[in-house]
């Protein structure tokens, strides 16, 4: 993920692309989610992206039933976990 705030928005935009080429059940969701995150980043900068990332990761992992561990998470959640240690 970018460093820098003016790479956010870019960066959000990709993300959707991503979950609409991958053909998951995050298609139907993808819009919302992209909204959730701008509006997050406006509000609340890095710090509000990052959030509204792991809640959508949450709400992800309910809707599998998968188990929350550091080997099941999504490559995203672990770089932001090691860069804020």
């Amino acid at each position: 993920m970018p460093a820098r705030l003016e790479q956010y928005p870019d960066a959000i935009s990709m993300l959707t692309r991503g979950r609409l080429l991958a053909g998951d059940h995050r298609v139907k969701i993808a819009a919302s989610d992209e909204v959730s995150l701008r509006e997050a980043f406006v509000a609340r900068g890095a710090r509000g992206f990052w959030q509204e990332m792991q809640s959508q990761g949450a709400k992800d992992a309910l809707k599998s039933g998968s188990l929350a561990c550091r080997n099941c998470l999504p490559a995203w959640e672990i770089r932001k976990t090691h860069w804020r240690n």
